[in-house]
């Protein structure tokens, strides 16, 4: 478990309890509807899911057999209602805007249900708002105009076990939320982000993006902008910018994020992306980047620790922003240019290793740098290359050095 994060006890279906984790503190949410819960059916009951939803009470499941459904549903004000699938109903817009839309509401699960077809220009699969307790489980989004699932000021959100499939936005969209867990998703072919937690005005408070597997992004793979979150076990491939991203390059204020254990694969930009201050990026693996494996900017300090990076333009980039950060025992290997491009200032880096680039295993041009226990080797260029001066340098194996690196 880690800290700060909401832990579903029971899934795939209404969710009785939950809880919420903070430092050493135990919080338990108990989301159980009235004892008296009535199952409605559709078609048996109600010939829609819309008169369904209009009937039921808090606490009522309502339970959809299979076949296609063509409505726009709009469930608001409800507590404790379960909106199950059967048999893996359909549910295909009937008009502009949501297939499913979701407001106000407290203890929502919407298990096993394929939602397609969402229109214009709000035309997402399904949208959630204002909505306190949610979970989205086994279910499948595909072919709506924007996207997937769009999550937004709400609070203790749960989404896993569902596929988001040729979506026009993001696969799956949650900004201005709190308490986010999404995990065990597969996101497929969105046209812009596969996985989307918070943006440049809406932030995210405590995210957990776990085990999802993404693929053929427009954009990035994930992207996290947010003051604590973490992205861990991941694996994401074909994203035509970055792999996996904290934030961009005009929200420079995200905090405490970790980026753990993910597999990134060929990506049109970075592999992975840091901005903000004082995140990290470890035990990652990343091959196949067109730009570089891993790029630090933003304001730093940030931490990248035991990466291994396999064929990328540049290994680890460290080229602008204030410095300030430690780079310590990552890999880099068949790179095309730089090992390790260090062009800003006052950062560590400490038993890193490049192997076989085309240019230099460590090209410098920032100050104040210091380097422990580096070692380079089958350089084109030379293992270690300082054109700035002002950089110490200690125990390091560099076999052809040029510049201010002393020999």
């Amino acid at each position: 478990m880690i800290p700060g994060f909401l832990s579903p006890l029971r899934s795939s279906g209404s969710v009785p309890m939950r809880q919420l984790v903070t430092g050493s503190s135990l919080v338990l949410v108990l989301l159980a509807g009235r004892a008296s819960a009535d199952t409605l059916r559709v078609p048996q009951d109600f010939p829609d899911i819309q008169s369904a939803v209009t009937a039921a009470q808090d606490g009522d499941e309502i339970l959809v057999s299979k076949g296609q459904y063509d409505e726009s549903v709009v469930v608001a004000g409800k507590s404790g209602l379960t909106l199950r699938g059967k048999g893996n109903p359909v549910l295909a817009a009937a008009a502009d805007g949501p297939t499913l839309f979701v407001s106000a509401c407290t203890d929502i699960s919407l298990v096993g249900l394929k939602v397609t077809g969402g229109q214009g220009r709000a035309g997402h699969g399904i949208h959630v708002e204002s909505t306190t307790g949610l979970l989205v489980s086994r279910c499948t989004c595909e072919f709506n105009a924007e996207d997937g699932l769009l999550v937004e000021s709400s609070d203790l959100v749960t989404i896993e076990k569902s596929r988001f499939l040729d979506n026009g936005d993001d696969g799956i969209d949650c900004f201005e939320s709190t308490h986010c867990l999404v995990a065990k998703n597969v996101v497929e072919r969105s046209d812009e982000r596969g996985i989307a937690v918070g943006s440049d005005s809406a932030l995210v408070l405590d995210a957990l993006v776990t085990r999802n597997r993404v693929t053929d992004s427009g954009l990035e793979g994930i992207r996290i902008s947010s003051h604590k979150g973490v992205a861990d076990r991941n694996r994401v491939d074909g994203s035509e910018r970055a792999g996996i991203a904290v934030g961009d390059d005009k929200v420079f204020d995200l905090t405490d994020i970790v980026l753990s254990h993910n597999t990134v694969k060929n990506t049109v930009g970075d592999g992975m992306a840091l901005y903000g201050t004082g995140n990290v990026a470890e035990d990652n693996k990343i091959q196949d980047s067109l730009v570089s494996g891993i790029n630090v900017d933003g304001d730093g300090p940030h931490t990248v620790t035991g990466n291994k990076i396999v064929r990328a333009e540049d290994g680890i980039a460290l080229r602008t922003g204030t410095g300030g950060n430690t780079v310590t025992g990552n890999r880099v290997s068949s790179i095309d240019d730089d090992g390790y491009e260090v062009g800003s200032d006052g950062n560590v880096l400490e038993s890193n290793r490049s192997r076989s680039v085309g240019d230099n295993g460590f090209e410098i041009s920032g100050t104040g740098n210091t380097f422990l226990s580096n070692s380079a080797s089958k350089s084109g260029g030379f293992d270690a290359q300082d054109s700035a001066g002002g950089n110490t340098y200690e125990s390091n194996k560099f076999k052809t050095v040029d510049g201010q690196v002393p020999n």
